[in-house]
């Protein structure tokens, strides 16, 4: 049983809880958007793969993040021991994650603009 049989997009629970995914285009940039929603969220997430990840990566992972929450219920504080909505991912380069978070910031007022009422 090889990864050749796998779809794109595709998530599997390897042995000593490693998590595989499998895209065909890591380059694009909704490649790693599912997965925040995905993965168990207790737990904290890095990319690994044999080529070198594009600096999309962590932008793509933060899309998936997105939730416009503004107008669901009562607005009130999420409490100490809730756990998060999305899984975390840990980005090993600063430059990236900065640019990343500048990108998502913009991204996430234009989103909020967008289904605000």
């Amino acid at each position: 049983a090889g990864f050749a049989k796998f779809k794109d997009d595709g998530l599997v629970l390897l042995p000593e809880r490693k998590w595989a995914f499998f895209t065909k285009n890591a380059s694009a940039l909704f490649a790693f958007a599912s997965l925040p929603a995905r993965l168990p969220s207790d737990a904290l997430y890095t990319l690994e793969s044999a080529e070198p990840l594009p600096a999309t990566a962590a932008l793509s992972w933060g899309l998936g993040c997105y939730s416009f929450d503004a107008c669901k219920g009562t607005g009130a504080a999420p409490k100490p021991d809730d756990l998060p909505k999305f899984a975390s991912l840990v980005v090993p380069d600063a430059s990236d994650a900065a640019a990343a978070a500048t990108a998502l910031r913009g991204t996430y007022l234009c989103r909020d603009l967008i289904n605000a009422p």
